[in-house]
């Protein structure tokens, strides 16, 4: 069932925290799994609803899922949209501070596509912005475009503002290329890799811990290494 079919009914009827907290508790245990396995570890994002923000209550099921685990933090980022950030700002930077300071990462999915604020981007403690699809995909369109214009602000705008900044729906070589001149070198989408199996996921990360110079290559562009 797509996200677009549950996520509006689950927000509406509450339903989104226990299933925002079971997704949490349920990475962490496949994480648990991964180090018992002895699978090279990839960070996990997890998607966090306006619902947890105006209730302020996310910072005990997140630490009660690493304590039972014994999971690094580090492997763990929290993903939230611009839209519940400006709408709940004054719960969220308390929140999302304490979650920090636990050790996880802090980013804002589909960048762009809310009431963007400097201001807000200062006071928060982020640690990635991630540009929408839809800008992207508006790279390969007639030179001067407004999405491209808007690829190459956030872009400087991350880099001044020292955030890590990733591309989303990266769906061909000239998207790519196109990125990789603006400076952007981290980008998701399905030229890397459309969606797997947990077996042939896990496949996958091995093969690249047995292989260091494991990454994709394309035509006139300096190699980079894929992140999951």
């Amino acid at each position: 069932v797509p996200p677009s079919a549950f996520i509006s009914i689950a927000e509406e009827s509450g339903l989104i925290v226990p299933i925002t907290e079971w997704a949490i508790n349920e990475v962490c245990d496949q994480l648990r799994q991964w180090q018992q396995m002895q699978v090279p570890l990839v960070p996990i994002s997890v998607n966090i609803s306006s619902r947890h923000i105006q209730r302020a209550n996310l910072l005990h099921p997140v630490q009660n899922a690493l304590a039972r685990t014994q999971v690094a933090a580090q492997w763990i980022e929290l993903e939230l949209t611009e839209t519940v950030l400006m709408h709940n700002l004054g719960a969220a930077l308390p929140l999302l501070q304490s979650l920090k300071q636990l050790g996880l990462t802090l980013s804002i999915d589909d960048f762009g596509t809310g009431y963007s604020s400097l201001a807000y981007l200062k006071r928060l403690p982020l640690d990635t912005l991630k540009i929408d699809r839809s800008f992207v995909r508006d790279l390969e369109a007639p030179q001067g475009s407004d999405g491209a214009a808007i690829v190459a602000a956030i872009i400087a705008m991350s880099k001044s503002l020292k955030l890590r900044v990733v591309a989303e729906g990266v769906e061909t070589r000239g998207q790519m290329q196109r990125l990789f001149e603006q400076g952007c070198q981290l980008m998701q989408g399905w030229l890397f890799a459309k969606s797997l199996s947990h077996e042939r996921f896990v496949r996958m990360l091995v093969e690249q811990r047995s292989n260091p110079a494991w990454q994709v290559q394309f035509e006139s562009v300096p190699p980079m290494p894929v992140s999951a």
